[in-house]
């Protein structure tokens, strides 16, 4: 059998990494500008003031850019093999894996805690020993990789 992939769903992070990307070049550069071009007199009273701002939007930019493509990189893609999963938290035989199941996730709501918002389904794969593969539904399609991933392990148990 050859191994079924699932890649992530990436978009949304690779549209962030793009705009922070642009921000911080055209920040950084307008900070230069401001720093080394003489301007006239009322541009030059608060020069140091928008140089700061623009660096300010430049270091978020920055690190906006940076940490999304880190979690761009850090989502792998899913293989499914005959016999073996591999997540981006390792690779399991199925022969290991206890359960795998899809959970839902929500945050409490900051004013009325009884009250949930920001709802989100979990593919949760837990091995034998106790080690757990958490994937998500907003980077991975987590019902046909169950449903492939059980499809999978009732013909190997047969």
């Amino acid at each position: 059998m050859d191994p079924i992939i699932f890649e992530s769903v990436t978009q949304e992070t690779d549209q962030i990494f793009g705009i922070a990307l642009v921000s911080f070049l055209i920040s950084a550069t307008a900070c230069v500008c401001l720093l080394v071009i003489k301007t006239n007199r009322i541009i030059h009273q608060y020069r140091t003031l928008l140089a700061l701002l623009f660096f300010i939007i430049a270091l978020v930019a920055g690190g906006t850019a940076g940490f999304s493509k880190l979690t761009s990189n850090k989502l792998g893609a899913v293989e499914m093999g005959a016999d073996y999963l591999v997540t981006p938290y390792g690779t399991t035989d199925f022969d290991e894996i206890r359960n795998a199941y899809i959970e839902m996730d929500q945050k409490p709501s900051l004013f009325n805690p009884g009250q949930g918002k920001d709802r989100i389904r979990l593919l949760l794969i837990i091995e034998n020993d106790g080690k757990t593969h958490v994937l998500s539904e907003e980077n991975y399609p987590i019902q046909e990789i169950l449903n492939t991933l059980k499809a999978n392990i009732n013909a190997n148990s047969d």
